[in-house]
């Protein structure tokens, strides 16, 4: 599971993280700008709070990713 953690924490902060030609993250930043500053991904959900055009696809898109990982990590046999 760490593994799995550590992919998507490494693909999040990324440079190359980029949602319609911009960093991902500076849009995090630029649609949380009142208090209390906080962004929150429920990827389980697939929702942000606050809602927003690019939290809510930062959200699904990381979703996708860690169900992917997820998936991929556990199909195989287990000894």
């Amino acid at each position: 599971m760490n593994h799995v953690a550590a992919g998507l924490l490494d693909s999040f902060y990324s440079r190359c993280n980029a949602l319609d030609g911009f960093w991902a993250l500076g849009m995090l930043y630029r649609e949380v700008q009142e208090a209390p500053y906080l962004v929150t991904l429920d990827l389980l959900a697939r929702t942000a709070t606050p809602a927003g055009p690019g939290a809510d696809s930062i959200a699904a898109r990381y979703a996708d990713f860690l169900g992917k990982a997820l998936s991929k990590k556990y199909s195989g046999p287990r000894i």
